[in-house]
């Protein structure tokens, strides 16, 4: 049903840019890219099989759910998992990254919680609404909300823009508190 959303959106995005009016023909509707966080990580995932015109997609630390689980992956796709240190597997979306047949990242970001990926971890949001004790992870809100801001705008640069970036090939000094692995390029992980 999330998946039928992001569909709708398109539909009236599409709408939008075809008809008179202020976004008349402004909108590039071959770069679509979809991003959710928890069940909209996983409604990305599920778009980007089942919708044409998704080109890529990201999955903000949801479990994948749907028919990812009997059809791999053919648009570049980006899952990021928070750093859950009692889990046995880290990167429960990692048969989903293994069996992708378009290019597909692997991020794990150090210090990180589920809900550091929302707005809770912005220092006044987390002040405001007092999140019981290990919503949150030891990362800083801000420096959360960098790296967050920096490898999803690589990656859409990269697939829906054609732009050269070196964010993604490799682990990068200036972020250290990530671990990524691509289907293009192995790296260690740790799990």
């Amino acid at each position: 049903m999330w998946a039928e959303d992001i569909t709708f959106i398109i539909d009236k995005l599409e709408e939008l840019n075809q008809s008179e009016g202020i976004l008349y023909n402004k909108l590039d509707m071959d770069k679509i890219g979809v991003i959710g966080h928890s069940f909209g990580g996983a409604a990305s995932g599920q778009a980007c099989l089942v919708e044409k015109r998704c080109k890529a997609g990201v999955n903000l630390d949801g479990l994948q759910i749907g028919d990812m689980i009997r059809r791999p992956l053919e648009k570049p796709f980006m899952f990021i998992h928070h750093d859950n240190k009692a889990a046995v597997n880290k990167t429960p979306n990692i048969l989903f990254f293994n069996q992708s047949k378009s290019t597909a990242y692997m991020l794990l970001i150090k210090g990180t919680s589920h809900f550091n990926f929302s707005d809770l971890s912005l220092p006044l949001y987390s002040k405001i609404l007092k999140p019981p004790q290990g919503f949150l992870g030891s990362i800083d809100g801000y420096r959360c909300l960098k790296i967050q801001n920096d490898y999803v705008r690589a990656f859409f640069d990269k697939h829906l823009c054609n732009k050269e970036v070196d964010l993604l090939n490799r682990p990068s000094k200036d972020y250290p508190e990530v671990d990524i692995e691509t289907t293009t390029r192995r790296f260690a992980i740790s799990r």
